[in-house]
C-alpha cells in the first residue's frame, strides 16, 4: 500500500503552491481539522512549506523534489501532503506521496519536517490526534522505519508478469521497511509468491492525495505462512479476476502460485502524483482489517456515517526478490527499470494424473477434472458447457475437444498444456477454443488414442472333472477396464497336462457368435465344453491326470487393434481315467473273449460310449449282459456288426431288472462289438459303473432292487421340495404304487413355464395345483410312444408358491425311474448392484453392512453368490436377501467384494463389485503457530491450522463447551470466543473420511479490549 498519494498534477512547481486545497474532514475520530490554501488561513505555515520546498526544488542534487498537494492545520502543529515530481519540467511520478510535518517554534516561526529527517518519528507522536488518529499515525510511522534488510525473507519475484518491465516508483528508504512503490505498463499484478488470498476488497474507486483516503485503498491480502504476507494496494476498481472473487465467496481464501494475474494497477485510496496509478507492494508480518466511517460519501447515499473496509499490513519486514535483493531496493532511485522473471507457475505445478478444464486463464479458477479415460463427455450436463479457457493435460495422456456436444462439431487433439485456449482454435482454424467447448474425449495416451484395453477373463466353475461329464456348460466372464469397445469373434480351446503346449486344439476358425464387450464393462455368457476322445486319449496315454483347458479368445477393438485374452480351466481326468478309457470307437475298442470272468466299466464321463471287439464264428449263438449292479447306470447294450456301425441288436431293461442282455445268433464268422451307453444320452460320472459278460449260455441277471428317493418323504405339499425353474433335469423314483412326489415351484404372473415329465414306463402322471396344494390346475400324463406327452406349459395368475405332484398308474420300483424339468421362459439375466456401507467410500470398522439390490423381470431372483474374489473360490450360492453383514479382511486399504445374483430360470447377472478403504488410523490436527497465545480484538477468531490429506472435517470448542458441529476442512478455522476479555484455550479435533477422530490439540487466545495498533490473528 501507498502511504502517501495525490490528486492529479499538470501544473508546474511554481503554480502548484497556488493551487486551493479541497478542506476534507478526517474519519479517524470524525473531527474536522482545518485545510489551508497557500495565502490563506495561516499564510506562515503555508509560506513555511512554500520556502521548504523551493530549497529542495534549488538544490541540484535533488532529482526527484517534492510538489505541494494539501495542508492541514490544527493549533501549533501541521501536515502537508506532497508528492515527487522529476526534475526539470516537474512532471508528477506515479505514486510516491509523503507527509511534512510542522510545529511553531517558541518564537512563532514553523519548523518544517521532512520524512528523512531524523527527528521525524519524534515530531510524529505530538501530533494532535484530531489532525492525525492512531491509525493514520502508525502508517506514517511504519513509513519512516528503515531496515538493512539483514534478515530479509526470500522466495519473492516482482509483482508484474515475467518479461515484462516496470520501475520502481517510490523505494524503501523513501517508504519505509516492507514498502515499495511500482509501475509496470501492462497494469497486471501478479502474486509475488506463492500462498493463498486471504482478503480481496476492490470495490472501491476514491482517490486523493491525504491520509483521508486511505480508507478507499483497494487491497489484495496474499498469506504465505506464518507471520509473511503481502499486500497489493491501489488496485483499480473491480479488477480482481472473477474466479477468484467466486473462491474466495465461497471457501474464504484462494490459493496461488508465483505469477498468478490478481488484479490491476489503479490509483484507488491515498494515491498522488499525474494519474496516480501504480502499484504498492507490502510486505508484513500480519495485516488488520480496518473500517472507517464513509466520510467521502462513495457511494453517493448521503450517508457518511456507513462504514467502508480496507487492509494495512502490521510489522513490516524486508524481502528479498529474485530479480533484486532488498538492500538494493532500499537505494535504488526512482524510475529504475526491473524486468520481471515471475512467470505464472499454475499450470507447471500441477501433478494431477490426467486431464482439467479450468474457467481461469493460467490454470486458475474453478476445475473438472477427469482421472480416468472418458471416451465422451457432454459438458453443459456437467454445468461446464463454453466456461473453458485453460486446459491441463498430463505426461502421456491427451483430450479431444469438440465444439458441440455428443462430440459433434469442430474439434482438435491436445496432448499437452496450454494456459490460455485462446491461443488455439479448432481444426480448420475458423474457432477459437476459448470457451466454445461443449464435449471433449479423455484419453490416458498421446495421439488421442483409447488405450489397449485390458481384458480379464474368468470361467465358471472353477474347475471340471470328467466325472461330471466330457461335455459341461461352463460360464464365460470377461471383464474390461477401458473406455473402447472390443469384438471378440473367434475361440480357440486347447487342452494341455503341463504348461500351454496343447496335445490337441480345436479348429481356430470362429465358432462362435460375435461377442461385444462394453467400455469398463463385463460380459458373461454360458457355453458348453466339449472334451473329445482325440483330447482326452493322448493325457491318459502320457500318464496325466490333470490337465488345464485353456480357451483363448481374440477380436478387436473399435479402432481395429488386436485384443485378446485367455482362460484357463483345471480338468480333473483321473476319475475317469479307467484302464480302458479312451474307447469310444472301433479304433479304441477293448478286447473281449468268449465265457470270460466279468469286465467291469463305467460310462464316464458324461456322454461316454464304451465299445468292445470279440471274434465270433458263424452260427455261434451268444449271450452278453451290461449290469448296473446296483449302482446309477441304467445301461443300453447293443451289438454291432464288423463295421462298428450296423446295430444287429438292442436290448435295454429285463421284466425285472435294469440290466441289459442281448441273446443272438453270429450270421458270419469275424469280429464284432458289443457298445455299452447309458439310457439318458447325458448321463454319466464315476458311479456309473456296470459289469459287462460274453457267454456261450444264458446269464443270471441280478433283481431290480426298489431305492428309496433321497427326497423322500415327499408325498403332500408341506414336504415338497423347491424345484428350480432352470431346466435342469433332476431324476427320482417312485418306490412304492401308492407314492407321491410333491414339490413347490416359485413363479411370477406373466412368465410362461414349461414342466417336463419323461421316464421309462407309462403311467407316470404330473399334476400341477395352486397355492394351497389343494386345487389341481392342470395335469399330464407320460407316454414313452407318444412325444412331449408329459409336457404342461402354464402361466401363473399371480406371483406365489405353487405345487406339482408326480405319481404312476401302476409301475413302481426300480422300473418307476422318472425326470422331471421345470423351465421358465426367460433368457434375459438379472440386473444386481451391490454397496458397501450404504456406498461409503471409507469405514474404520471391519464389520460392514452389504447393500444387495437385485431385480428380474422373469422367473424372480434365486440366489445370491458374495466372495472376495471374482472367482467366487470362498463363495457357496446363498438365499437372496437385500441386507448382509460382513467382516473385511485385516489391514488398512482398499477392500473389494464380488456379487453375482441368479434368477429362478438359472440366468447369472453380470459380476458387480464394490469397494470400500477401511482405514483405522486417526488422522493429525495441530494449530498452525503451535500453542502460543494468539491475540485479537474480536469474538470471532479465525486460526490457522495444520491438518494432514485425510482429515475432511474440524470442529473448534472453547474451555469445556461443548463441542460444536463440524466444518468442512480448511487451512484458517473461525472459533466465537466468549463475550468476556482474557485468555481462553481454544481445543481442536479433525476427524477423516472413515470417522477416525484425531487427538485434541490446544492452544491459547488472547481476548483483548480494541487498542489502536493491536493486530490480528490473520498472519
Amino acid at each position: 500500500m501507498t502511504l502517501f498519494t495525490s490528486q492529479p498534477w499538470a501544473a508546474r512547481y511554481i503554480g502548484l503552491l497556488a493551487a486551493v486545497v479541497m478542506g476534507l474532514a478526517f474519519a479517524g475520530r470524525g473531527v474536522a481539522a482545518p485545510a489551508l490554501q497557500p495565502g490563506r488561513g495561516d499564510g506562515g505555515l503555508a509560506a513555511a512549506v512554500t520556502a521548504a520546498l523551493a530549497q529542495q526544488w534549488d538544490d541540484a542534487g535533488v532529482a526527484y523534489p517534492y510538489a505541494l498537494d494539501t495542508i492541514r492545520q490544527q493549533g501549533e502543529y501541521g501536515v502537508a501532503y506532497v508528492y515527487r515530481v522529476r526534475r526539470p519540467d516537474a512532471a508528477p511520478l506515479p505514486g510516491g506521496g509523503a507527509a511534512l510535518l510542522a510545529r511553531r517554534d517558541d518564537g512563532g516561526a514553523w519548523q518544517i519536517l521532512f520524512p528523512q529527517d531524523p527527528s521525524y518519528p519524534a515530531q510524529l507522536a505530538a501530533v494532535p490526534p484530531d489532525l492525525l488518529d492512531p491509525q493514520a499515525r502508525q502508517m506514517l510511522f511504519d513509513a519512516t522505519v528503515a531496515s538493512s534488510g539483514a534478515n530479509a525473507v526470500g522466495g519473492y519475484r516482482l509483482p508484474w508478469p515475467g518479461g515484462q518491465e516496470g520501475r520502481v516508483a517510490q523505494n524503501y528508504s523513501q517508504h519505509g521497511t516492507g514498502q515499495i512503490d511500482f509501475w509496470a505498463p501492462s497494469r497486471d499484478v501478479v502474486a509475488a509468491k506463492a500462498g493463498e488470498i486471504v482478503y480481496i476488497n476492490d470495490g472501491h474507486r476514491l482517490r486523493g492525495c491525504s491520509l483521508d483516503f486511505a480508507r478507499y485503498n483497494n487491497v489484495v491480502v496474499v498469506r504465505h505462512g506464518p507471520d509473511e504476507v503481502s499486500l497489493y494496494v491501489h488496485l483499480a476498481q473491480y479488477s480482481v479476476p472473477g474466479w477468484i472473487k467466486a473462491a474466495y465467496a465461497q471457501q474464504g481464501s484462494v490459493p496461488v502460485t508465483p505469477g498468478t494475474l490478481i488484479g490491476r494497477q489503479g490509483n484507488t485510496g491515498f494515491t498522488c502524483g499525474g494519474d496516480g496509478v501504480h502499484l504498492h507492494l507490502s510486505t508484513a508480518a500480519g495485516f488488520n482489517v480496518l473500517n472507517y466511517p464513509d466520510s467521502m460519501d462513495e457511494d453517493g447515499d448521503g450517508d457518511r456515517s456507513e462504514t467502508v473496509q480496507t487492509a494495512w499490513g502490521v510489522a513490516h519486514q524486508p524481502v528479498d526478490f529474485a530479480e533484486a535483493t532488498y538492500e538494493q531496493l532500499v537505494a535504488w532511485s526512482w524510475e529504475t527499470p526491473l524486468i520481471s522473471q515471475n512467470y505464472d507457475q499454475s499450470c507447471a505445478a500441477n501433478s494431477f494424473d490426467g486431464v482439467v478444464l479450468y474457467d481461469g486463464v493460467g490454470c486458475h479458477g474453478a476445475s473438472l477434472a477427469f482421472d480416468a479415460e472418458t471416451r465422451l463427455a457432454d459438458l453443459p450436463a456437467l454445468g461446464w458447457n463454453d466456461r473453458a479457457q485453460a486446459l491441463y493435460v498430463a505426461a502421456g495422456w491427451s483430450a479431444r475437444l469438440f465444439e458441440h456436444v455428443g462430440g459433434e462439431g469442430a474439434s482438435r487433439c491436445i496432448d499437452g498444456t496450454v494456459p490460455d485456449l485462446a491461443a488455439l482454435s479448432f481444426d480448420g482454424g475458423a474457432i477459437s477454443l476459448n470457451r466454445t467447448v461443449s464435449s471433449l474425449a479423455v484419453y490416458q495416451r498421446t495421439g488421442c488414442q483409447p488405450a489397449l484395453a485390458k481384458i480379464h477373463g474368468e470361467v465358471a466353475p472353477a474347475a471340471l472333472t470328467l466325472a461330471g461329464g466330457a461335455r459341461q456348460p461352463v460360464t464365460y466372464t470377461l471383464v474390461t477396464t477401458g473406455s473402447v469397445t472390443i469384438h471378440l469373434n473367434q475361440r480357440v480351446t486347447w487342452l494341455a497336462p503341463t504348461g500351454v503346449t496343447p496335445l490337441a486344439a480345436s479348429d481356430p476358425a470362429m465358432d462362435f457368435a460375435d461377442v461385444t464387450l462394453g467400455a469398463s464393462g463385463a460380459t458373461l455368457w454360458r457355453d458348453i465344453v466339449d472334451l473329445p476322445a482325440a483330447w482326452v486319449i493322448p493325457a491318459w496315454q502320457s500318464g496325466a491326470t490333470t490337465a488345464q483347458l485353456f480357451t483363448r479368445f481374440t477380436g478387436v477393438d473399435e479402432v481395429g487393434r488386436a485384443v485378446a485374452v485367455t482362460t484357463t480351466l483345471p480338468v480333473d481326468l483321473a476319475l475317469c481315467g479307467l484302464g480302458d478309457e479312451w474307447n469310444d470307437g472301433p479304433q479304441q475298442a477293448t478286447i473281449l473273449a468268449l465265457d470270460r470272468a466279468a469286465h467291469s466299466g463305467a460310462i464316464c464321463p458324461a456322454g461316454d460310449l464304451d465299445l468292445y471287439r470279440f471274434e465270433g464264428v458263424a452260427g455261434q449263438e451268444i449271450w452278453a449282459a451290461a449290469d448296473a449292479a446296483g449302482g446309477s447306470l441304467d445301461p443300453v447294450l447293443t451289438l454291432l456288426a464288423g463295421d462298428g456301425v450296423t446295430a444287429l441288436a438292442t436290448a435295454d431293461d429285463g421284466l425285472d431288472t435294469l440290466a441289459a442282455q442281448v441273446t443272438a445268433t453270429l450270421p458270419i464268422t469275424g469280429s464284432y462289438y458289443l457298445k455299452v451307453g447309458s439310457y439318458r444320452p447325458l448321463a454319466g460320472g464315476a458311479a456309473f459303473t456296470y459289469t459287462l459278460q460274453l457267454q456261450g449260455t444264458p446269464i443270471t441277471l441280478s433283481s431290480c432292487l426298489p431305492r428309496a428317493d433321497a427326497y423322500e418323504p415327499d408325498n403332500n405339499p408341506d414336504q415338497a421340495r423347491l424345484i428350480p425353474s432352470d431346466g435342469a433335469e433332476e431324476e427320482h423314483t417312485l418306490p412304492a404304487a401308492d407314492d407321491q412326489d410333491w414339490v413347490a415351484l416359485r413363479a411370477r404372473q406373466g412368465v410362461t413355464y414349461t414342466l417336463e415329465l419323461a421316464g421309462k414306463v407309462a403311467g407316470l402322471r404330473l399334476a400341477l395345483y395352486d397355492q394351497d396344494g389343494q386345487n389341481e390346475l392342470a395335469a399330464a400324463s407320460y407316454d414313452p410312444a407318444v412325444p412331449a406327452s408329459g409336457r404342461l406349459v402354464w402361466s401363473p395368475a399371480a406371483d406365489g408358491l405353487y405345487y406339482a405332484a408326480v405319481t404312476s398308474a401302476g409301475a413302481s420300483g426300480c422300473r418307476a425311474v422318472y425326470w422331471l424339468a421345470v423351465r421358465a421362459a426367460d433368457d434375459e439375466p438379472p440386473v444386481a448392484t451391490l454397496a458397501i456401507e450404504s456406498g461409503a467410500a471409507f469405514t474404520n470398522r471391519r464389520a460392514v453392512t452389504l447393500t444387495v439390490s437385485a431385480q428380474d423381470p422373469g422367473a424372480g431372483i434365486d440366489a445370491v453368490l458374495l466372495g472376495q474374489t471374482s472367482a467366487f473360490a470362498d463363495a457357496t450360492w446363498a438365499e437372496y436377501q437385500p441386507l448382509w453383514p460382513w467382516q473385511l479382511p485385516a489391514g488398512d486399504g482398499p477392500k473389494r467384494l464380488y456379487l453375482r445374483v441368479r434368477d429362478l430360470a438359472g440366468n447369472l447377472s453380470a459380476v458387480v463389485t464394490a469397494t470400500i478403504e477401511l482405514d483405522t488410523v486417526p488422522p493429525v490436527a495441530s494449530f498452525g503457530g503451535g500453542t502460543q497465545p494468539w491475540t485479537t480484538v474480536r469474538a470471532e477468531a479465525a486460526l490457522p491450522v495444520t491438518l494432514d490429506a485425510d482429515a475432511t472435517h474440524v470442529r473448534l470448542r472453547v474451555g469445556e463447551d461443548p463441542w460444536p458441529v463440524w466444518q468442512p476442512a480448511a487451512e484458517m478455522v473461525t472459533v466465537t470466543l466468549p463475550a468476556r476479555y482474557g485468555r481462553h484455550l481454544v481445543e481442536l479435533q479433525a476427524r477423516d473420511g472413515a470417522g477416525n477422530l484425531s487427538l485434541v490439540a490446544q492452544t491459547f487466545v488472547e481476548y483483548l479490549a480494541p487498542a489502536a495498533y493491536l493486530p490480528l490473528i490473520a498472519r
